[in-house]
């Protein structure tokens, strides 16, 4: 018998497992083979180690399985209480609607706000397409009986891109930072209900930043507007674009009539003021201007219309009469006052006409070259 089959007898021959032939045969060659003799004398244990599990490592391997698995159930526990009392903290916050309340609108609007600002960047057009324009609930007075208003906001979203494309390119933003909250109440057709505000920081890879903020009108568009960080005549100039697709109705005229009717030269703050508003040659219409009140003229009434559209000119004007006396009669003088997202221009002295009622001719002359 060969010494390889030998070796592999051992084992049992050693625990006396073999049969009798195979022990006999194991024996007659022991007798003749020192190696395989020197191999039987050796304790069996050595011949076949035999790997036996401490019980106390076992016993470490359930252990761990075991706080695993706890640890699984706490962590689940932990993530599911935390859903559990986030949606609770904001079902709260939605019917409460308090200034400080976070609920799943304001949340909303928070994601819905980092896209439209996204988009600003990347197609400033399609930006201006997602903020309410000139037909919402802001601009009540505006007669939109005789307006083009697809022709309007066409011509204003174009101009917006323009503008943001003039002040930052093809600049990408780095950060937003956005706080959505409950603001006043909003007037709908079936009651009141709280509008959400969101303001926006923005910073841009150059690190100028923006100031915005965002809210819904009834239409569920948003209107938007720069807050501050702007600087700059590009900035400015696209902060006046993009206030105005949304805020057409603009109280400036309301201040230029309050000046008008002082009966006094401009100068100072109130000559700021004025040439801030009314747009055109600013040394011209405040010369012209304070011209008349030199001459002792003086204005004694004045009507100021809402806003109507020209599609002729294709820009927004109000009508304006100035009611004028002197020592022989009255006059009064009719134009149109026109106004784009730059603000509101002069009128040209063509466009002004002077009705007369027996006063002199220096009154009619001076009413009509009131603005230049």
């Amino acid at each position: 018998m060969k010494c390889d089959i030998i070796k592999d007898l051992l084992p049992l021959y050693a625990e006396g497992l073999c049969s009798d032939a195979s022990r006999e045969e194991i024996e007659e060659h022991l007798k003749n083979c020192e190696d395989c003799r020197k191999l039987a004398e050796t304790p069996v244990e050595q011949i076949i180690p035999v790997e036996v599990p401490e019980e106390k490592n076992a016993m470490k391997k359930v252990s761990r399985k075991i706080k695993r698995s706890k640890l699984l159930t706490v962590l689940i526990g932990a993530i599911l209480a935390a859903v559990i009392g986030c949606i609770g903290y904001l079902s709260y916050g939605q019917i409460v609607k308090g200034y400080n309340s976070p609920s799943f609108d304001t949340v909303f609007q928070d994601l819905e706000v980092r896209h439209l600002i996204r988009l600003m960047a990347k197609d400033p057009e399609k930006f201006a397409q997602n903020l309410s324009t000139g037909d919402s609930f802001y601009n009540v007075s505006l007669n939109w009986s005789t307006t083009n208003y697809e022709q309007m906001n066409k011509k204003d979203i174009e101009n917006f891109a323009r503008c943001y494309k003039a002040a930052f390119g093809d600049m990408d933003i780095f950060r937003i930072n956005v706080r959505s909250y409950y603001g006043a109440d909003l007037e709908e057709p079936g009651g009141r209900s709280k509008f959400i505000v969101t303001d926006a920081d923005v910073t841009f890879d150059d690190g100028r930043k923006l100031l915005m903020y965002f809210y819904k009108d009834s239409n569920l568009s948003y209107y938007c507007r720069f807050s501050g960080g702007v600087s700059g005549a590009a900035e400015a100039e696209l902060q006046r674009s993009l206030n105005y697709i949304s805020e057409k109705q603009d109280p400036g005229f309301d201040w230029i009539f309050t000046l008008m009717k002082k009966n006094e030269p401009l100068d100072g703050a109130d000559a700021d003021s004025i040439s801030y508003w009314l747009k055109g040659d600013s040394d011209k219409l405040l010369s012209s201007i304070n011209d008349y009140y030199a001459k002792g003229y003086r204005i004694t009434d004045g009507f100021m219309s809402d806003l109507f559209y020209d599609p002729n000119r294709d820009m927004l004007f109000l009508n304006l009469t100035l009611k004028a006396e002197d020592s022989k009669g009255s006059a009064e003088l009719h134009t149109r006052v026109y106004r784009d997202y730059n603000g509101y221009y002069a009128p040209d002295p063509a466009d002004c006409e002077v009705y007369r009622c027996g006063c002199t001719d220096g009154l009619a002359e001076a009413l009509s070259h009131y603005f230049g």
